[in-house]
């Protein structure tokens, strides 16, 4: 499994971090409840959800927009429901509107 960001703090990841309510968020990222037990929200971990990865390396959620409204070092990003989000990888690699 990949390393995630709440084991560094003691934690588990949890394992469906799409399906899981946010109970917390704090500077870590944003945490829920799984089998009692606190574990972090790392929309990159868990291989259930495809292969679908964004900037932030899973220490942001993924965006679901495609516009980026902000890159930095780190890559691209845009702001959704108060939220910093990362754009997805697989955005890039749609082709690109060639129809002018």
């Amino acid at each position: 499994a990949m390393a995630c960001w709440a084991q560094s703090q003691g934690y588990n990841c949890c394992n469906n971090p799409s399906s899981t309510k946010v109970e917390y968020t704090d500077a870590s990222g944003q945490w829920g409840v799984q089998n009692g037990q606190w574990c972090g929200i790392d929309y990159s971990y868990g291989q259930n959800q495809g292969n679908e990865s964004c900037t932030g390396n899973g220490s942001y959620p993924c965006c679901n927009t495609c516009q980026a409204t902000y890159t930095d070092g780190d890559g691209d990003w845009a702001f959704e429901n108060g939220n910093w989000c990362g754009i997805k990888n697989s955005c890039k690699q749609q082709p690109q509107n060639n129809n002018q």
